[in-house]
Formats: structure tokens, sequence, C-alpha cells
């Protein structure tokens, strides 16, 4: 970095700058440099008033960067330091900050610095607004005071003012629900704004260099922050818009980041990388990889797969659900790159070994949920290694016909976080491998799969302890009986019930359960082939949970009419996914009604509902375009660009 033989020493500039260029002699009072990344604003003292100097200093990029030790004395500083390897800020800032409160707004902050002062390795935000001195650690530091004052040209010290009037004059630092900081910028409107006032000013005022402009900033949660843009730089902010480029292009890299956030990696790579090459360089940044899905091209080679793994050390989800060449290297490559992984779905590879096993669970740490489900390989020797993974959360070992009660027993025993297990498609489990997972995880298990053929009331009588579950889900429920369905009324926050294949379960039994209101949250609710379902039965689970309920299954369910299926379109107004399949005595004259009663609803299944038209079926989804339904055939019937059936 250049620096100045000779330190300025006069009352408005800058002395002992030693470590950024200063203002060459013989110049203007106010003058903007642009000198090795440091732009420096510099207007003089008046002599008349006695005011302090107002000097900003913006620095991207710079080596060092010093606020020099007589600046008290004679400045009134903003300073932004960004990405500088070494940022120094005078012992006596605080004070000089405290004194000026009362006549100017200070506000000196310094961002993604690898060192602020001589041992503090931590985000300082000091606020010039009050005469307190906030101290930041880089986990807590706001993503909304990431902004490159560089780019938008940001010299004066009266910016960031807060609009808001329940807050005095302190940026806000709330979070959205997930805990994140968002924000949006009114960029479009604020450049027809600047347009408007910039053709309605005369040419006078709009030279003026003590004219400003008040630009928007907007956060999610409807806060808003004015800053000042200097009267000399509206008219780029104009004439870049109008030249074709976007605002966007001015927007700071870690706003552009936060955008790209929302794109998924096959949006990045295909649509968002090959615009130019700065969104290219953005589109590769780690924080946009957490995510990859591998099951969509599972003949992908093992170069390119782990070229790709290379890419991602911050990876947090990876799946590579059927992927038929997975071999041991590949796994060891990728749970050694990637530390942060937290969730592999490994689902249908056949050739997952114990070995594999073994290094995910040696080299996964933070793992809380994994998926082996159809890998026949995984046995008793196997989860004794996925019990290794002690903050595992959700385990998917649906279909591992190799699992039995021993095996499940010892992962209830050595999983002591365990909200979720699918031991669906494996019929060797029986009563007594539930009694183990209520009896360890009773007060915290929220999801339970389970294949049902060895299920009996005993088992459903286990589960009835866990108060906590939400999901319970038996794919043949033929062992149950009536007294099943009592132990169910006391599960009062399910979400999800399926109960395929209850043969044995009466109407009676089934209305009960429902008239109780113990099922008011139920979501999803599935009772395909329980035979007995009638009228009467679909009426009252309606009436209990109509308005709740998204998706709601009833195939082969062949006693109920037109008369169950008028119940279902006047009460289930929130329904998405609608299955009918083989319900053969309904004609569907009330279908019509769909696009006005079930507004939401997606999909629709009359497969094997031979008394149901098809120019029924056409006129609905005219009616409604993003419905889909499957005729008595099968075959699809959805609505296409050209508005056709």
């Amino acid at each position: 970095m250049n620096t100045s033989e000779n330190d300025t020493d006069t009352d408005g500039g800058l002395s002992d700058a030693q470590n950024f260029t200063t203002v060459p002699e013989g110049t203007e009072p106010s003058l903007n440099l642009l000198v090795d990344n440091i732009a420096i604003e510099r207007t003089c003292k008046n002599e008349e008033n006695d005011s302090l100097d107002d000097v900003v200093i913006v620095a991207h990029e710079a080596e060092n960067v010093t606020i020099n030790e007589n600046a008290e004395s004679v400045i009134d500083a903003v300073t932004v330091a960004h990405e500088a390897e070494n940022v120094t800020i005078n012992e006596n800032a605080e004070s000089v900050i405290s004194e000026l409160n009362d006549e100017k707004e200070i506000c000196t902050i310094v961002l993604d610095c690898d060192r602020v002062g001589e041992e503090d390795e931590t985000y300082a935000i000091k606020h010039g607004y009050s005469e307190e001195i906030v101290q930041l650690l880089p986990s807590e530091l706001p993503e909304h005071e990431c902004i490159d004052l560089d780019s938008m040209n940001v010299m004066h010290n009266n910016f960031f003012r807060e609009k808001s009037e329940n807050e005095e004059n302190k940026i806000d630092n709330s979070t959205n629900e997930n805990g994140s900081h968002e924000l949006e910028l009114d960029i479009t409107k604020q450049s027809e704004e600047l347009e408007s006032r910039v053709c309605s000013s005369n040419e006078d005022s709009i030279t003026d260099p003590d004219k400003c402009f008040e630009a928007r900033w907007i956060t999610t949660n409807n806060k808003t922050y004015n800053f000042c843009i200097p009267s000399s730089n509206v008219h780029r902010l104009i004439d870049i818009n109008h030249a074709g480029s976007s605002i966007f292009d001015m927007l700071p890299e870690e706003l552009i980041v936060k955008i790209f956030s929302f794109l998924t990696t096959e949006e990045l790579c295909l649509h968002a990388a090959p615009v130019c090459r700065k969104w290219r360089s953005i589109s590769h940044d780690h924080s946009l990889w957490k995510s990859l899905d591998f099951s969509v091209n599972p003949l992908l080679s093992s170069l390119n797969f782990l070229w790709v793994i290379r890419r991602a050390p911050l990876l947090q989800r990876l799946i590579v659900s059927g992927r038929a060449c997975l071999t041991h290297p590949e796994v060891a490559i990728f749970t050694e790159c990637c530390q942060f992984l937290e969730d592999i779905d490994f689902g249908f590879c056949n050739n997952l070994s114990c070995e594999m096993i073994r290094t995910v669970s040696d080299n996964c740490t933070h793992l809380k949920r994994i998926n082996v489900e159809g890998c026949e390989k995984v046995d008793y020797r196997c989860s004794g290694y996925l019990a290794r993974c002690c903050e595992l959360t959700h385990i998917n070992l649906s279909h591992c016909t190799a699992i039995c009660d021993r095996s499940v027993s010892l992962i209830s025993r050595k999983l002591p976080n365990l909200l979720s297990i699918n031991l669906d498609g494996i019929d060797s489990i029986t009563d007594s491998a539930v009694d183990v997972i209520v009896s360890q995880h009773c007060e915290h298990l929220q999801e339970i799969e389970l294949d049902g053929a060895e299920i009996s009331d005993i088992g459903i009588q286990h589960l009835s302890l866990c108060k906590q579950l939400k999901c319970l889900e038996l794919s043949f429920a033929e062992c149950l009986t009536d007294q099943a369905l009592e132990y169910i009324q006391e599960l009062k926050n399910l979400e999800v019930l399926r109960l395929r294949k209850g043969y044995d379960l009466s109407d009676e039994a089934i209305s009960k359960l429902f008239k109780t209101g113990s099922l008011s949250k139920l979501q999803c609710l599935n009772l395909s082939e329980c035979s007995r379902i009638t009228d009467e039965v679909v009426l009252d689970i309606v009436q209990a949970c109509g308005v709740t309920l998204k998706d709601l299954s009833l195939s082969w369910c062949w006693s109920i009419t037109d008369k169950g299926l008028i119940s279902i379109v006047d009460h289930c107004c929130n329904m998405e996914n609608l299955d009918l399949l083989g319900i053969d005595k309904i004609r569907g004259d009330c279908l019509d009604r769909i696009p006005e009663e079930m507004s939401k609803l997606k999909y629709l299944d009359l497969r094997q509902c031979n008394r149901i038209v098809d120019s029924l079926i056409v006129d609905v989804v005219r009616r409604k375009p993003d419905l889909k339904v499957l005729n008595y055939y099968g075959e699809e019937f959805v609505h296409n660009l050209q508005g056709k059936v």
C-alpha cells in the first residue's frame, strides 16, 4: 500500500496518516480519492464556527487501515473496513465517539477482518448513536450490518438513521423464525424516487456537495433504515440503471450469496453460474453447497462424484440413494472432507457394507439423520456401528430385512436422542422391540413406522405411552382389533395415522375413535383396505378433523358411496391429496364442486372407479388447472400450457 512521505498537519487534515494515502496538496477541500483500494472524502474545517471535519474512509480489501492518533481533535469519522487483513482502531476512539455524540452521529464498523486491534479476534461494532459500545462475536454479527458501503459510494457520516418509532436510535438485531437475518433492498423503488427527485430539482441543488438524497433499506421484519447518498452519486445510480445494467450489480456479494441461497444446486449450476464470471464465482461459494442430491444420476463416475464433493466442505445433507457403484473409498473421502454432515441418505444402495457404515460412524460426529432403506447387507453388526452415532435423532431402517428385534433393542438403548425410527417392511419386528423403544424414548419419541405383521394390540398399548407421538404408521394392521383403537385415542398429538389392511376394525370402533375429538390435529389419514368403513364413518371422520386434513386415502373401501364423497367435498376445504382407488360405487357427480369447495386439492386418484366418466374429469381439470387426476385406467389428466386437458 502506498504511503505519503509528508504528513498533513493542518487543522482540517489528517496527521500521521502512515497507513493510507493522504490528500495531495493543492486539491480542493471536497475531494474523493480512490488509491490502493482506499476511498477518502475530505472536507476542510469551517474556520468561522470552528466545526469539526467530516472525513469518511472506506477500506475495501486493504492490507492495513489505521485511524491516526490525532483523530479525536480534528475529525468526525465514519470508518468501514471490509475484508481488511489488519485493522487498528486508536485507543482513544471510544472516548472520541462519546465526546462527539452530542454533536454528530458517528458509527465505526469493522467487518470481516482477520484481526481487530492487537489481541481481539472479534468483530467490533461501535454505534455512535449513544455512549454504549457494543462488542459482538462473529456468530452474533447481524447480516444486515454487512453492507459494502464502498460499492454504494455512501460517503457521509449520517447513514443508517433508523426510522422506527419503537426503537431509540439503535440498529435492530432481531432475527426471523429460523434464527437468521434476512433483508430485502427496495432498490427499484429507491431508484425511481431518486430519479423523480433529481428531475424535480434544479441543477444547482443537484451539484451541491452538501445536498443528499435519502435511500431506504427494508429488513424482512419491516424495519426501515434510511441512509443518505450524496447528490454527486445520484446520477451514477440512475445512469447505471438506464444503461441496461441492474442495481443488482451494485449489491455486495454477501447479499447476492443470501439471494442465491434460495436456489437449488441444480438452479445454481444450470441457470446462475453461466450468467457471468461474477455469478459463477459467487455460485461456488461454499455456503451455498450445503445439500447435494446425487440420486438423479446414480451412475455418476467416482471422479465426477468426488470432484463435486470437493467443492462442498460445508456440506450438511448428502443424498446418494440408488447409487449402484458406491465404494468404500468414496465414503471415506466424503466423510473426511465434509466434517459437518448431519444427514446422509444411502437408500437402496445395495452394496452398502458394514465397513462403510463404520467409516461413517467414525468420521461423522455430527450426524443426526441416516437412511439405509432397502440396504440388504445392513444387519445386527451394522446396527452396532449405527449406535455409535450418539447424536442420531432420525434413523430409517425400512426394508432392511436382516434387522431383527435384537438390532432394534441395541439401537434404542444406545441412541438417547431418538425422535424417529422407520421399521416398515421388516415383518420380523414384534411387540417386544416396540416395548424397548417405548421404555427408552417414551418422553420424546415423535415418529414410528412399523410393518405391523407381528404387531398386536399390546404393541399399540406400549405406544400409547408416547404422548409426544405425532406419526404412527402400520402397513399391515391385520393383527389389530377394536381395542387398539381405544389405545390410539390416548395419542392426542397425532398428525399422521396410517392403519392399512385393518380388516378386523369395526365401523363402530372407527367412528368412536374420531367422535372423541382426540384426533383433531390429524393432517394425514390412511385407512386403505379397511373394508368396514361406511358413509357414516366417513362423515364422522371429516366432522372431527376435516378442516385440518390434507391427505386422505380410502382406497379399496368398497362400502363408500356418493354420500360419503359428498361429505368429503363439504368438509375438507384444505385437502391436497385424495385417494379413492377402487371405490366402484361412486359416480362422482359432486366432483364438479371441487374447484370451488376444495381449492387446494392437487391430486385425485380415481383408478378403478368405473362409474366416473372421463368427461367429468376433463371439465374439473379445465376449471382447476393445478389439479392432477388419474382416471379408471390410470391415465393422467392435467392442464397443459395451451389450456387443454
